[in-house]
């Protein structure tokens, strides 16, 4: 009995066994089986509507194979994006240059130099613009050919209606692509979606739509980044610098283009005169030569627009006006007849507006002055001449600079504004402030005399790299050639609080207790007293080549000649008189205004 029921016993645990055995056979069965996945693509437009993307290629990627895919891609999309970036850099310098020659390129001014240099500029613009890769579409479009030359082939194709069935046993990445004709346009869509195993229960619907499709090769490179095991981002197109073989090249075309520039303009001057005058122009040509290529050393050095902008300034005016009448314009308040131009004032180069005076400096170094003169500010200097620049103080001082980069003031000196540092020379270029002068030295370092009440006299420590100034009512500013602005002086209205993140200036103006910049890119920022809207840029204004803060008003010329004022305007200084165009210079006093434009060849 013993024994039966032993043996009994044992054949229940036998089946008892057998019964688990399968229950785990099952399982591991369950885990391996595939899961089908149903899913559809449709595009969802502007208006909401869903449109069924037909006959669209379905590959699917195991996990562990796009992991290798993705490492793979990454490496060459980011050499892609480096060679595009320098490619950019070296494509812009060259444009940036070309821009240059053709402002330099006047009708009445034919230097074959100019000619040589643009259409070499141009032509390898055009070489490399064969594989052009400056914008993110065609970066995308690299990626994207790059990322289906690694897949695997479609296992399906949607249905008419965007429907489509796979099956897969764990994760993987289901990857697609397809265009849709809007109009004359065609949209592209790139999707890459991931898929898993559901833990329990039934896989819904795989929607593949707008919300899961990649427009930028950004957000794919930081993907393919991700999955590939070194999360990275793309660096920006503007990253990278110019090459050391497209800098050289530039530095030598700006040193051949302004010695070019230099010996026509002496060559003519050189056929106007004779005798002593000929020997003279050799002896300006000599020195040109060596400044400009000093000029250019310096530029190459620096690597800054802000340096070509400057190199452009110093012949804006005078290429200009070459050949052509200059013609002086003024509005505004005359009580001490400063809107009346002076009989036969002409071949005028520079303008500058005081209080109540006015300068002009004519080609042949000469300064002509009218308006108040109750300070002498209108008695030019006995014997005056080779002068480069002026500036009328904003009270009722003037100040001249003259070749030889020595300073001569006169007027009011109340505050010592016209007492010139005794041993001040190397200046190339002076500003007038209300009581005050600033000097510009070629070293680009400033100083400062007259009233210093405010600490407007008090250069600060330090500053360097200036390569333009402009006094104020009792404030002075400077510019920077990395394209920066550094003010000192009375601050009460804030005058002297340069806006955060101001960059890319290129010229700068200080006005009675208000100031202005002009950016490189046309537009104008100011800052300061505003209780006669002064600071009120007006909207939409753009192309601006100057500007010029008057006392409680603002001024500014456009690339087409007009000008454009807004501000304090009681002395109707801001009527900008009907049909004024050609305009090249402009310069804003207290009350009153004056513009330089070009006229009709003699």
């Amino acid at each position: 009995m013993k024994i039966f029921l032993g043996i009994w016993f044992l054949l229940f645990l036998s089946g008892c066994g057998s019964d688990e055995s399968e229950a785990e056979a099952e399982a591991e069965l369950e885990v391996e089986r595939e899961v089908e996945l149903e899913g559809q693509v449709f595009a969802v437009t502007k208006s909401r509507e869903n449109i069924k993307m037909g006959l669209v290629s379905i590959h699917v990627v195991p996990h562990d194979q796009f992991e290798i895919i993705a490492a793979e891609l990454v490496p060459k999309i980011m050499v892609f994006r480096e060679e595009g970036a320098q490619q950019k850099a070296n494509q812009n310098a060259r444009e940036e240059l070309v821009k240059e020659l053709m402002a330099l390129e006047k009708p009445d001014l034919t230097v074959p130099v100019l000619k040589t240099l643009r259409e070499e500029a141009t032509s390898a613009i055009e070489k490399t613009g064969v594989q052009n890769r400056f914008t993110p579409s065609e970066g995308m479009e690299f990626s994207t050919a790059l990322l289906f030359s690694q897949l695997p082939p479609a296992v399906v194709k949607t249905d008419a209606d965007g429907r489509f069935k796979i099956s897969f046993m764990s994760k993987v990445w289901v990857i697609a692509q397809a265009e849709r004709s809007v109009g004359e346009k065609t949209e592209t869509y790139l999707w890459i979606m991931p898929v898993e195993r559901p833990k329990e229960g039934l896989i819904p619907q795989l929607l593949v739509s707008n919300d899961s499709e990649y427009r930028s090769v950004e957000k794919v490179f930081a993907l393919l980044a991700s999955v590939g095991g070194e999360p990275a981002e793309l660096p920006s197109l503007s990253s990278a610098e110019v090459d050391p073989e497209t800098a050289q090249w530039i530095q030598e075309a700006n040193e051949k283009a302004n010695s070019a520039i230099k010996a026509v303009m002496i060559e003519e001057q050189a056929q106007l005169d004779a005798g002593e005058a000929v020997k003279q122009a050799r002896l300006d040509a000599a020195e040109a030569a060596k400044q400009a290529r000093q000029d250019a050393a310096k530029a190459a050095q620096n690597a800054r627009i802000l340096e070509l902008a400057s190199i452009r300034k110093s012949w804006s005016l005078r290429t200009l006006l070459h050949g052509s009448r200059s013609e002086l314009i003024a509005w505004g308040e005359n009580d001490g007849k400063q809107c009346d131009i002076p009989n036969r004032l002409t071949k005028v180069v520079e303008i500058s507006g005081g209080s109540g005076h006015n300068l002009a400096l004519k080609e042949d170094g000469t300064v002509v002055a009218w308006g108040r003169n109750e300070w002498k500010q209108c008695d030019i200097p006995s014997g005056l001449k080779n002068v480069v620049g002026i500036s009328a103080g904003i009270f009722s001082h003037s100040l001249a600079v003259r070749k030889d980069g020595t300073v001569v003031a006169w007027g009011y000196n109340k505050e010592k504004q016209c007492d010139v540092p005794t041993g001040l020379a190397d200046v190339v270029g002076i500003s007038g402030g209300s009581a005050h002068s600033l000097a510009l030295k070629k070293d680009n370092t400033v100083v400062a005399w007259g009233d210093n009440k405010w600490k407007q006299c008090d250069v600060p420590v330090g500053l360097t790299g200036v390569v333009g100034i402009s006094g104020g009512g009792r404030h002075s500013l400077a510019l920077k050639k990395d394209g920066t602005v550094v003010a000192w002086g009375r601050n009460e209205q804030k005058q002297c609080d340069v806006p955060v993140g101001l960059t890319e200036v290129v010229g700068i103006s200080g006005g009675g207790r208000h100031s202005l910049a002009l950016k490189k890119d046309g537009t104008v920022v100011a800052w300061g007293e505003n209780d006669e809207k002064q600071c009120d840029v007006p909207i939409g204004l753009t192309d601006v080549v100057g500007i010029s803060a008057g006392f409680f008003n603002s001024f500014a010329v456009r690339k087409d000649g007009v000008v454009v004022a807004w501000g304090r305007n009681e002395k109707k200084q801001c009527d900008v008189p009907i049909g004024l165009t050609n305009v090249v210079a402009v310069s804003g006093g207290a009350g009153h205004a004056l513009a330089l434009k070009k006229a009709s060849s003699d």
